[in-house]
């Protein structure tokens, strides 16, 4: 999977602070383990980086970094900071497509949706990701604290 040029729904325009009528780069990605589809992750990206990043639009997996590393290398903006959102919900028909779950049975448990939008050192919104969580995957994150 990779990018492709699209129209944002309103809410992803509303996250990058565009028009909704903008084009926007929107690249998605499948992570598995052993048990099968661990989440489904899409990102937009205003199409003003695909100018400068022609790879961010294409299918094939980025090489030379991340997209955020690659946008930041481009503008010589680096991401300043991020916010983060998790909640979860009941399986929407799109999700059960996206997680290549049975149509016709589709798990009644909730699932985690995790949001990200990394914003640049001008405030400039860079990419905003919506990750879906597999039914029944729990999700660990760890960090380091310093005192």
């Amino acid at each position: 999977m990779g990018g492709s040029l699209s129209t944002p729904t309103h809410r992803v325009a509303q996250a990058l602070g565009i028009e909704p009528r903008s084009d926007v780069i929107r690249r998605s990605r499948v992570y598995r383990d052993r048990h099968g589809i661990v989440a489904h992750s899409t990102s937009w990206i205003p199409a003003r980086y695909g100018k400068l990043i022609p790879q961010l639009a294409k299918s094939e997996r980025l090489t030379g970094g991340t997209s955020l590393q690659l946008i930041a290398e481009a503008t010589g903006l680096p991401i300043s900071h991020r916010i983060d959102t998790a909640t979860a919900r009941l399986l929407t028909a799109e999700d059960t497509r996206l997680l290549e779950l049975d149509p016709d049975n589709p798990p009644t448990e909730p699932v985690v949706v995790m949001t990200a939008k990394f914003i640049d050192r001008e405030n400039n919104v860079v990419e905003y990701g919506v990750d879906l969580g597999g039914p029944g995957r729990t999700w660990r994150t760890e960090s380091e604290v310093s005192s």
